[in-house]
């Protein structure tokens, strides 16, 4: 949101307004990505140089739990470090058998009820005998979580297709008080 300097530094200011996920900035992948294009981007690629430091910060007033105010320290050479790693993986992403990887981020993503990592738990789950699940707790009680959220991210999307005038057979919207 902020891009600026200082006489030793160069500053990346991110405010978040949401009230949900705290994060931190130290090894912030988004904020890195925010200051590697700032760097390479005119007009603020002049506020970049190679031996100033670059001080990246998260501003979060809304956040309950944890800290509201991150801040850490990177160089210019870390910065191309994670610029060559993030250039890797989206080369990867491109490939036709590009893996997937299920994680804390597929809840900020608006495919995840189609993506078939995240639903093969539920697709498995249904499968499962008492034995099965009794016997590897450990494994499945994680995933449930997930097959919540699944479930509220269907919801959710019937929700606004209905709101928008979408119909859906036998369902409908109930004013509520």
């Amino acid at each position: 949101d902020i891009v600026g300097t200082a006489e030793d530094r160069t500053i990346i200011w991110d405010w978040k307004f949401g009230k949900g996920v705290a994060v931190t900035a130290e090894e912030n992948e988004q904020l890195m990505f925010y200051a590697y294009a700032a760097a390479h981007t005119s007009p603020t690629d002049v506020l970049f140089e190679r031996d100033k430091p670059i001080e990246l910060f998260i501003c979060q007033p809304m956040v309950r739990d944890g800290k509201p105010f991150t801040r850490w320290m990177t160089s210019w050479l870390q910065l191309e470090a994670f610029a060559l790693d993030l250039k890797r993986a989206v080369a990867q992403s491109q490939e036709p058998d590009a893996p997937f990887a299920v994680g804390e981020w597929c809840r900020f993503c608006n495919a995840r009820q189609n993506c078939p990592e995240y639903t093969g738990a539920v697709h498995q789950a249904l499968t499962l005998t008492d034995e099965v699940l009794l016997a590897d707790f450990q494994k499945w009680l994680p995933l449930a979580d997930r097959m919540v959220e699944l479930g509220n991210s269907i919801t959710a999307a019937a929700h606004k297709y209905l709101e928008d005038g979408g119909e859906i057979p036998g369902w409908k919207l109930v004013p509520k008080r």
